[in-house]
């Protein structure tokens, strides 16, 4: 079975190489992020630093709530625990990094589209956010704040190569 991605024809990773993968910057002109959640995926990329996450609804356990949501978003829904989850780990592929991070340790800015790590180390980014009835898509990016992203999200297309 071959997933083919539109509009270029390449590969969907899985496992920690694709992680690697996630973030990449091309000769230092642009910086390109992607993500995919059941048959979605999405792709950045954008002059300054950019991460993009999509997170398809669902309920987190115990321990991922202990390690991703401070005390006031553990009785979030899961639209917006989805939310929150997307936004923190976009900011984290922005810079460069990626799980294991402890995610409450990033602080939401909803009200002005912000994102800043409590630890300190990593610099503030703006955010977007993006939903469906399936999923959400967020989007951190350094720069401009009047930016107003594109975004493109498809489902994977899966055909049977056999």
């Amino acid at each position: 079975m071959t997933r083919r991605l539109r509009p270029a024809a390449s590969r969907c990773g899985r496992g920690p190489a694709a992680s690697r993968l996630a973030n990449i910057r091309c000769g230092g002109a642009r910086c390109v992020s992607l993500s995919h959640s059941q048959s979605w995926y999405a792709g950045a990329t954008g002059d300054g630093a950019v991460g993009i996450d999509l997170q398809h609804y669902r309920p987190f356990g115990v321990a991922a709530h202990r390690q991703a949501f401070t005390v006031g978003e553990r009785g979030l829904g899961p639209v917006q625990s989805c939310a929150a989850w997307a936004i923190r780990e976009a900011f984290l592929k922005s810079h460069g990094r990626g799980l294991p991070y402890r995610l409450s340790d990033i602080h939401i800015d909803w009200r002005n589209q912000q994102v800043v790590s409590a630890a300190g180390g990593l610099t503030r980014r703006r955010f977007w956010l993006w939903y469906s009835l399936e999923w959400v898509c967020a989007l951190c990016y350094s720069g401009d704040a009047s930016l107003t992203p594109w975004v493109e999200i498809l489902p994977l297309e899966v055909r049977d190569d056999a």
